[in-house]
């Protein structure tokens, strides 16, 4: 090998290696989820345990609340980025009627996941309902 295609490969060699190093994976982002305790989470569950979230740089931090209360105010001062909650909460606290008045980051509803797994049941003796 020539001086210059020393000096080429050399400089080729180092900005692989630069490459390589510049590369890495970035760490994943932690979302921060508040949920209700339940069966409902099963989605969450089973995409931390087959590493779909890792896949896509997302970790996911799941705290169970322990009331209505206590979930949104948190989310709504940035403790949580996201709720898993139903409906009414969210309008209670978007319309100023929430238990505890927080000021702070406006709450807006993504989806509906489930029908919070409600059935209604009867006695026997019940037929119909209107």
């Amino acid at each position: 090998m020539n001086g210059i295609s020393r000096r080429v490969m050399s400089g080729l060699i180092a900005l692989l290696i630069a490459s390589c190093a510049l590369a890495q994976p970035a760490p994943p982002k932690t979302v921060e989820l508040i949920v209700f305790p339940g069966g409902f989470n099963w989605p969450v569950w089973i995409a931390q345990e087959k590493g779909l979230l890792a896949k896509n740089g997302i970790a996911v931090r799941l705290t169970p609340t322990v009331s209505s209360v206590f979930q949104l105010t948190h989310l709504i001062e940035g403790k949580f980025d996201i709720a898993m909650t139903a409906i009414d909460n969210l309008i209670a606290y978007r319309e100023g009627q929430g238990e505890e008045p927080v000021l702070g980051r406006d709450l807006q509803a993504v989806m509906g996941g489930d029908s919070g797994f409600l059935r209604l049941v009867t006695v026997p003796e019940v037929n119909s309902y209107s």
